[in-house]
């Protein structure tokens, strides 16, 4: 069993490694006309025709988070977004608007448009936004201090 590992791994070994893509170079090829036997050389007043090499697609190397493309609605403001969303350009936002185009809104439309007139305006957002964040500070004003966190304990050298 032990001498059948090494002859496995040096017949393999010795074996001529394939590529999985064609060669990068092209070969001429002579038209080939239905009844008409190939010449041995190629005539000189026929025009030399390559055959197409397919070439591997490159290979691609992997993104770091900080690479990769961020959406763009995260570089607008919010007054680009909404007017941009804002198709009729009355600064009305209505429900349908909002889907195309300012989906976080869109979710909580119903909450932002708290006088019921089936459309938001910049400013109900702005109101919304503001709200939210006062909630968010009384939250964590009232949240207990968490406890400093120990160091970690070095390893001893006993």
């Amino acid at each position: 069993m032990r001498i059948f590992v090494p002859l496995i791994a040096t017949a393999l070994l010795s074996m001529p490694a394939t590529a999985q893509t064609p060669p990068a170079i092209s070969t001429p090829v002579a038209p080939v006309t239905p009844g008409v036997s190939a010449p041995s050389a190629p005539a000189a007043s026929a025009p030399a025709v390559t055959a197409p090499v397919a070439t591997a697609p490159a290979a691609t190397a992997p993104t770091s988070s900080a690479q990769r493309a961020r959406p763009t609605l995260s570089h607008q403001t919010l007054e680009e977004r909404f007017a941009k969303a804002n198709t009729t350009h009355d600064g009305k936002l209505t429900l349908a608007q909002a889907k195309a185009g300012l989906p976080s809104v869109a979710r909580r439309f119903a909450t932002i448009d708290k006088a019921k007139r089936g459309y938001v305006t910049i400013e109900d957002i702005r109101a919304y936004d503001a709200e939210r964040a006062r909630a968010r500070a009384a939250i964590h004003a009232a949240a207990p201090p968490r406890p400093p966190t120990p160091p970690a304990a070095s390893p001893s050298t006993h």
